[in-house]
């Protein structure tokens, strides 16, 4: 069984790419250039030839990763080219087309690795939607919407600032999936949530926790704005009709914390709670109460 890298080496690594993803491209290229510069002068003192290629390939996948394929190409070649004034300045005796050649092969051995760096990041990207995005709806899965809820709870009581969740359920789904199939039930949702979405503020989250049920984050809307704004995308929901004309109806329990829960759970819990009682009640109605303590 192989061991694991000692943790202080995933300490280190998590910082750099933490650090390294929230520069400018301008500090990338600067910080990048500056080890070129750095490693080529170290390379053309050494008095022994001896190979620099991952040490010339740290800017290169950096540039390609945090920027751009074609940055990666740039920094390739310049490396290539650094890494040959240290080859002249050896010389062993080598004609200067094969100095010419070696710089030729390594231009090429980094530009496959641009090329194999830019696949996996788009392929990490995709997955990375995928694992954060409901594929029907186009909403934040349960999974993103929770880090994002609890982000907004570690910020809020640093900033003394309320915030609304609603917890919206389409009223007899199942009946409409029976009575119409599934396809149509899915277009239903789509519909659903792109009214949703076309309504709320920039600044809002819409989450789908699964099958009927979503959920909002309101940030910044305090007790008195959140009724009079939960009921207008009531109205808009309830314009969606089924094949057979009949208008949808929805029911969604709301709050708006002006104290802060400790966990997302907790926020859930409530707002589910209060969306339960407009179903036992009657359904296609909107509840909201304000936690103030």
């Amino acid at each position: 069984m192989t061991p694991e890298p000692p943790l202080i080496f995933h300490y280190i690594v998590k910082k750099a790419y933490r650090y390294l993803e929230q520069c400018s491209d301008h500090s990338l290229l600067l910080l990048c250039s500056l080890w070129l510069i750095g490693l080529g002068w170290f390379h053309y003192c050494l008095p022994v030839d001896m190979s620099f290629f991952l040490f010339y390939l740290v800017p290169v996948a950096i540039v390609t990763w945090f920027m751009r394929g074609e940055w990666g190409i740039l920094f390739g070649v310049i490396s290539a080219t650094v890494w040959l004034a240290s080859d002249l300045k050896l010389d062993l005796g080598k004609h200067l087309s094969i100095h010419l050649w070696n710089m030729t092969v390594r231009s090429i051995q980094f530009a496959i690795i641009v090329y194999l760096l830019t696949a996996f990041k788009r392929a990490y990207s995709l997955e990375k939607t995928l694992a954060r995005f409901d594929t029907l709806t186009k909403t934040v899965n349960r999974y993103y919407f929770l880090e994002l809820l609890q982000a907004q709870l570690t910020v809020n009581p640093q900033n003394c600032v309320s915030f609304t969740i609603a917890y919206i359920d389409l009223d007899n789904f199942k009946q409409i999936n029976d009575r119409f199939g599934h396809q149509i039930g899915d277009r239903i949702l789509q519909k659903f949530a792109h009214t949703i979405q076309y309504h709320i503020r920039s600044q809002d989250i819409i989450g789908r926790l699964g099958g009927d049920e979503f959920v909002l984050l309101l940030p910044h809307l305090n007790a008195q704005q959140a009724p009079s704004f939960l009921k207008r995308i009531q109205d808009y929901l309830t314009e969606i009709t089924t094949p057979d004309h009949h208008n949808i109806t929805v029911s969604i329990g709301a709050a708006t914390f002006e104290n802060f829960p400790s966990s997302c759970d907790e926020v859930l819990d409530y707002v589910d709670q209060l969306m339960y009682k407009v179903k036992t009640s009657g359904k296609n109605n909107l509840l909201h109460e304000i936690v103030s303590h």
